[in-house]
């Protein structure tokens, strides 16, 4: 039987859940629970279409994500068993489960770009715009003073130093969308780097310029080539140089200079080991990375399960080990998450979820394959790559919203670039 004739499967229906799609990572910024909500409906619908279909060969393309999830949650239950923890491990299913939802659909193309510009560049550009206002003004478009010890411009995340990161993705999505390089494209893709810098957030500075750079060398002929990225180079160099002119004159006082400048003072003080009051500043990611070692070394097949590390941090019975490898330092290692992917799922999911890990990240870059361009291919292994970049901070790789921006990041890549049948 024809599935168009399912309400579930018909072009009308299918319409609505691209819609989802396309919203899922540009609203998460308003609502991290309707961020959320969008992407498990489109998850539902990829499962069901999955089922009604009968084709197992999608499933093929991530099964390294869906052994990973079952993985966590089987080690839930033979190790620390707790109902809620195994619940949202189980749940963990929707995020391969929607990056494989551009693959199951048929789309029109052009309905898809007019909904790009109206559900995710309009959002986005809001976003943009209140990040440029709290940084320059110190205060948001509501009128609302930002207000924090970190130094880091929040734009509608409140409380939570996330900006810089969100911007990054936005950044990727936008090189998977557009097709080409027109001057308005490239002011956007400007406004959004410095969007990040701005920010105050170090990772995302750091890991932009480094997706930039590798993009540079591996289409350096087609780059050197082009007049527009030599003149955005240029524009660049030029808007970076006056903000930084401009808050030493005091013209404007920018809050992320700030930061980059006390983070620089902080590590060249480690590096020369300089102590003061309150020892070594950069200390608690050392910790965390000694921390996270005993912990392994201790529950090395397994390791510890599903977000345990914030409570098993503090288990006396690696106090010993652990101050002897840091000397006694007093800090004692412990946070919600080691803050490095790879020593988030060594600690808890052992060397065997480690490995399983590899293989997930194996199956994300194989992803290519779907991708029609060799420009839009090197973007996307150069996401990949950036994101799993064993040497930077990490927010945990559980939460929604890495997960969320993950996957739809992915997804992007997939809808925007997939050949389609003729």
């Amino acid at each position: 039987m024809n599935k168009n004739k399912f309400i579930l499967f018909n072009v009308f229906t299918q319409k609505i859940f691209i819609c989802f799609f396309i919203m899922t990572p540009s609203i998460i910024f308003f609502s991290k629970f309707l961020s959320d909500f969008f992407l498990s409906l489109i998850a539902f619908y990829t499962l069901a279409y999955l089922i009604k279909s009968k084709n197992s060969e999608y499933l093929k393309i991530l099964v390294f994500f869906f052994v990973f999830v079952f993985y966590i949650s089987f080690n839930l239950v033979i190790n620390n068993f707790n109902q809620i923890l195994f619940l949202k491990s189980i749940a963990l299913i929707r995020f391969p489960l929607f990056i494989l939802f551009p693959l199951c659909v048929n789309f029109d193309k052009k309905l898809l770009d007019q909904n790009f510009k109206i559900l995710f560049l309009c959002p986005i550009l809001i976003f943009t715009f209140n990040l440029y206002f709290q940084a320059i003004f110190n205060y948001d478009i509501f009128g609302n003073e930002l207000m924090n010890d970190y130094a880091r411009v929040t734009s509608f995340f409140g409380n939570e130093f996330i900006a810089g990161s969100y911007l990054f993705f936005i950044f990727t999505i936008l090189l998977a969308v557009f097709k080409t390089f027109t001057p308005i494209k490239l002011l956007l893709l400007s406004l959004i780097y410095f969007g990040i810098f701005l920010s105050g957030d170090r990772t995302p500075f750091i890991v932009i310029n480094l997706f930039l750079f590798i993009c540079f060398i591996l289409n350096f002929k087609d780059f050197v080539k082009s007049k527009q990225i030599k003149i955005l180079l240029l524009f660049v160099s030029v808007i970076l140089s006056s903000f930084t002119i401009l808050h030493y004159t005091k013209a404007v006082n920018l809050s992320s200079i700030y930061k980059y400048e006390n983070t620089f003072k902080d590590i060249v003080n480690d590096i020369k080991k300089e102590k003061n009051d309150e020892g070594l500043k950069r200390w608690p990611y050392y910790g965390m990375i000694f921390k996270s070692y005993v912990i392994l070394k201790n529950n090395f097949l397994f390791g510890t399960t599903y977000k345990s590390y914030r409570n098993e941090c503090s288990n006396l019975k690696y106090k010993k080990e652990y101050l002897k490898i840091t000397n006694n330092h007093g800090y004692d290692g412990c946070s919600t998450h080691p803050h490095n992917v790879y020593l988030e799922i060594l600690s808890e999911q052992g060397i065997i979820g480690f490995i399983l890990l590899l293989f997930l990240i194996y199956n994300l870059s194989n992803l290519n394959k779907f991708i029609f361009t060799d420009l839009k291919k090197n973007y996307f292994l150069v996401f990949i790559f950036c994101y799993f970049f064993p040497l930077k901070p990490h927010g945990s790789l559980y939460t929604n919203f890495n997960l969320i921006m993950l996957a739809s990041t992915v997804g992007y890549y997939l809808i925007f670039n997939k050949k389609t049948k003729e």
